[in-house]
């Protein structure tokens, strides 16, 4: 509000100002008074009118400057970031405490493997019955050909699991626990699923956003898996200005002739709008 009633204050001032420097240059000219009492309001409005479209066109071009910057960095689109953070707004987990998220993105063709482990404890009064998560993918997906399997890490057992939306590019799940899961009790629990066609560009990237884990999260891991060493690929934390990741740039090595980079995340707090993208160019395409 500082800043717009500023803006608008600083435009009034330029305007008045011209609009007197215009009017007495016109008085000038015509060496006429009365010229003055009429072409000075005409000035003020007009030359206020003037530096206000000015001011505004160069504030949205700044803007509009920014905007791209943060959503389309390297020219890539990125529809999957775009449905989960709209539908992120739908849901919040204001009931669990993570110790530790770890997740596993592995790119194979144009297909994407996704493994995601919680690790956490039931911070709230109440017994907790479930946990919801979501993934999303740049290309329409049908449930059915997803492979989705949920199991609880302490037995290996698998989990049931019901579709809470299901959007082409953006899926909610909701997993159930064996048993209820009492406050201040720990459950571990890991999810995979295939997505394919998502990964169809020579730039491309993944990204984390736990922004409705309310009470926040103690450790995130990131670990990205390429069929080939990438030419390019960094870590770029977006919080309304964008970021590198200087401290959390990728270890990277190759394995069994797929290549693996893993960055670390500490301190996670609940709230926390911090949206981090790891972009890459592969060079097996």
């Amino acid at each position: 509000m500082r800043r717009w009633l500023s803006d608008r204050y600083n435009g009034l001032v330029d305007g008045i100002v011209s609009a007197a420097v215009l009017s007495g240059g016109l008085w000038a000219y015509s060496r006429h008074l009365v010229s003055l009492v009429w072409l000075l309001p005409i000035s003020i409005i007009g030359a206020t009118a003037a530096f206000y479209v000015l001011r505004v066109g160069r504030r949205r071009a700044g803007a509009s400057r920014s905007i791209k910057t943060l959503s389309n960095p390297t020219d890539y689109e990125r529809l999957a970031l775009s449905h989960s953070m709209n539908a992120r707004q739908n849901f919040v987990d204001d009931t669990h405490f993570f110790t530790s998220v770890q997740q596993t993105y592995r790119v194979a063709g144009n297909d994407g493997f996704f493994k995601l482990r919680y690790k956490g404890v039931n911070a709230s009064r109440s017994p907790s019955y479930c946990f919801v998560d979501m993934i999303a993918g740049d290309s329409p997906m049908d449930l059915d050909d997803m492979n989705i399997s949920v199991v609880d890490v302490a037995d290996g057992r698998p989990l049931s699991w019901i579709v809470v939306s299901d959007d082409p590019y953006c899926k909610t799940i909701e997993m159930r626990f064996q048993q209820p899961v009492q406050p201040g009790s720990h459950f571990e629990i890991e999810w995979s699923c295939e997505w394919k066609g998502t990964f169809t560009r020579k730039k491309d990237y993944v990204f984390c956003n736990h922004y409705p884990r309310r009470r926040g999260i103690e450790f995130v891991g990131l670990q990205v898996v390429l069929p080939a060493q990438p030419a390019f690929i960094e870590g770029v934390r977006y919080d309304g200005r964008t970021i590198a990741m200087a401290a959390i740039q990728p270890f990277g090595q190759i394995e069994d002739g797929l290549w693996y980079g893993a960055w670390e995340i500490e301190k996670f707090r609940g709230n926390q709008k911090h949206v981090y993208v790891i972009q890459f160019e592969r060079t097996d395409m």
